[in-house]
């Protein structure tokens, strides 16, 4: 997760012209902090009323290419307010809040005072285990909103995933196992897997899910840079590993700035994720990519992004030689999806069926509108194809644009009629239910 950095100066020389404040001739429109020319143009689409609405961002780049991003579809939200437990009364719970949300959705606050909450996971009987990055700490909550700390003293700890009753879960630099006292206790062993994670850097969240079409277990380790190419190859990848001590492969995903949400997808037992893209290039540019991950491919970070299409600040690197792959679906740049996960239930309704639930923590200003910050559904094929995007919870922000809460971690409850999302700056989880 790249946090704040987007905001700050970068150490490149910007090739752009300033003007009140903005930059002028990055990519063909007034940007803030943004340093390329000559990027493409962006298509998009929005579908609403049984028709489709095709707008371009900056036609005259279309000369260097036009990126489509998976369609937008509307989903009617409408204003719900959230519903605030008696005993939270701190900032920004003070006072009433409203969110938007598909008709008969309802929001509440499920528990707080959590720490910065961020990878969320849920066991079949409902207790909720979440990560604590500040606290360095993993967490278990129970139905009843008994809390108990399952493990402590973790460097920034981020990625968690239940398989067959085990917990597996990591921090910047070590991947662990959690195995249970029994099926429902919240007591057992930690056995540490590895301790050699490369260290973080620019960017220092690691995502572990398991893998059972080979029977592995997927860490996604981010780069340690913005755009410029790994001097070490266990960085900027998603590396397989056995789900024994010590035993971590070379074999590797490769290409990938910083993949944080990671989900198998239901039927086709692939495991998807999406690449949040590079910082600066343009406003509207790299777009981020929903990759459906396989070994010994090449995803074409840092030179190569979207279909391919060249960087303009990395113009005279080389081109992976093997493997090189492109996205299935693509979305608007600089949202930082963080998680993901299939929805697989029935009372949301059929058209969220193998659904994609997604949280953006970032956020995207662009002609006067923000974008970003947001819980979002992708409907795609099996194999990734045909993507639509819509919007699912948005309103995490005051009217002037000041942003209250931010959405992190996504879960699913097994009957399929709620889903949770960690807030990481207020220390809360919500749940929304149809």
């Amino acid at each position: 997760m790249t946090v704040l950095t987007r905001f700050l100066f970068p150490t490149v020389a910007l090739a752009c012209v300033m003007t009140a404040g903005l930059l002028e001739g990055c990519g063909g429109a007034a940007q803030f902090l943004y340093q390329n020319r000559n990027t493409p143009a962006i298509r998009r689409d929005t579908i609403a009323g049984g028709s489709t609405r095709t707008t371009v961002q900056n036609p005259q780049d279309s000369t260097n290419g036009t990126v489509k991003l998976a369609p937008v579809e509307m989903l009617g939200l409408r204003e719900v307010s959230l519903e605030i437990p008696s005993g939270l009364t701190a900032p920004p719970f003070d006072q009433p809040r409203k969110l938007m949300a598909p008709p008969g959705f309802k929001a509440r606050v499920y528990a707080y005072d959590l720490g910065r909450p961020a990878d969320i996971v849920l066991r079949d009987d409902g207790t909720i285990f979440f990560s604590d990055m500040d606290g360095g700490k993993i967490m278990a909550l129970s139905p009843d909103g008994t809390k108990t700390m399952i493990a402590d003293g973790l460097s920034s700890p981020f990625g968690l995933d239940m398989h067959q009753g085990v917990l597996y879960y990591c921090d910047e630099n070590r991947v662990f196992r959690f195995d249970f006292s029994g099926p429902t206790a919240v007591t057992g062993t930690a056995t540490m897997l590895t301790d050699k994670i490369t260290d973080g850097g620019y960017n220092y969240t690691r995502t572990i899910r398991w893998m059972p079409a080979d029977k592995k277990i997927y860490i996604s380790v981010t780069s340690t840079t913005n755009n410029t190419p790994e001097d070490d190859l266990s960085s900027a990848v998603v590396l397989r590993m056995n789900d024994k001590k010590g035993d971590l492969p070379v074999t590797a995903i490769r290409g990938l700035r910083n993949t944080v949400a990671m989900a198998v997808h239901p039927e086709t037992g692939e495991m998807w994720g999406i690449d949040n893209g590079t910082d600066y290039m343009s406003l509207d540019n790299p777009p981020e990519e929903l990759n459906i991950l396989k070994p010994n491919k090449h995803y074409g970070w840092p030179k190569l992004y979207s279909q391919n299409l060249v960087d303009p600040d990395r113009t005279e690197d080389k081109s992976p030689t093997s493997g090189l792959t492109t996205p299935v679906a693509e979305l608007q740049s600089h949202l930082e999806i963080t998680d993901m996960a299939f929805y697989t239930g029935t009372a949301f309704g059929s058209d969220w069926r193998n659904a994609l639930l997604m949280t953006s923590y970032g956020e995207r200003k662009i002609s006067g509108t923000t974008e970003g910050c947001k819980v979002m559904r992708l409907r795609a094929n099996s194999d990734g194809t045909g993507a639509v995007q819509a919007d699912v919870v948005t309103g995490f922000r005051e009217a002037d644009g000041a942003i209250w809460a931010r959405p992190v971690g996504v879960a699913i409850s097994n009957d399929g009629n709620t889903f949770y999302v960690t807030d990481d700056v207020n220390g809360v989880i919500y749940a929304f239910s149809k």
